[in-house]
């Protein structure tokens, strides 16, 4: 598989990174899906009470309602994404999936970064113990703040 560094983007949306994080238990919800974007750095984070794929699939859609569909998404080898209704969901919007190879997260860096940055912002935030609630605010935080790389806001490149 080439190296993600080499992967080039040109247009929002074009290419996204994708993974579930696990939290501690909040309300009835243990997991984060979270996009994110490489051409702009637009994050997104959505609260889940499971990691079904049909759920995944259901909340990704949502998302491509809104801003598109990917030309490609790049994941870890977890079984949800690796499912037959998420591969299917790629076909049907002709949207080609790479992954990384198994036990190596790092080759999905800009995803894992913004997990960092999640667990990050909810702690400044205090909100380790009701994080489901705070979760929408988190990639606000993140979308307005400038980039190191881009020297703009992922709300100003979007």
């Amino acid at each position: 598989m080439p190296s993600l560094s080499l992967m080039l983007t040109t247009t929002a949306w074009e290419f996204l990174s994708i993974d579930i994080l696990e939290l501690p238990q909040s309300g009835n919800y243990r997991y984060a899906l979270v996009i994110h974007n490489y051409f702009t750095k637009w994050l997104i984070a959505i609260p889940k009470q499971n990691q079904i794929a049909e759920c995944v699939v259901e909340e990704l859609t949502k998302v491509f309602a809104y801003f598109g569909f990917p030309r490609k998404i790049h994941s870890n080898q977890v079984r949800n994404f690796e499912s037959f209704v998420f591969k299917s969901m790629c076909r049907l919007f002709g949207t080609n999936k790479s992954r990384t190879s198994a036990y190596h997260p790092h080759e999905n860096g800009l995803v894992e970064r913004a997990n960092r940055s999640i667990v990050t912002l909810l702690r400044k935030v205090r909100g380790e113990n009701n994080w489901h609630i705070i979760l929408p605010l988190v990639p606000y935080l993140y979308n307005t703040s400038i980039q190191c790389n881009t020297k703009i806001t992922p709300y100003e490149a979007l």
